[in-house]
């Protein structure tokens, strides 16, 4: 429950307000390596999932993800699969359900 005094210091706003989402596409080379994520439920946070070989990868139209974004699971952000990619997870690649 907030405050008066929170409520007055931080009203709440739709999240577009504060937010802008972005898409930075990229296509999948064969030989190219690729770093990939995995984002835990509950607030864990995300970590590097593993480095994989673009012959490995069956979706070829993939996104960027850059350190400091806001990034979630489409599928279990409900279950806290969300948070802020750490600078270790810089330049991962993410599908279009993250």
């Amino acid at each position: 429950m907030m405050t008066a005094a929170i409520a007055t210091a931080y009203p709440m706003v739709p999240l577009g307000r504060l937010l802008t989402r972005q898409k930075e596409e990229v296509f999948i080379q064969e030989l190219e390596s690729y770093a990939r994520i995995t984002i835990r439920m509950n607030g864990q946070g995300i970590t590097l999932k593993d480095y994989v070989l673009g012959s490995q990868i069956g979706t070829k139209k993939q996104f960027i993800a850059r350190s400091g974004q806001l990034v979630l699971s489409r599928i279990d952000a409900r279950n806290g699969a969300f948070g802020i990619l750490p600078d270790e997870c810089d330049n991962a690649i993410i599908t279009g359900n993250f």
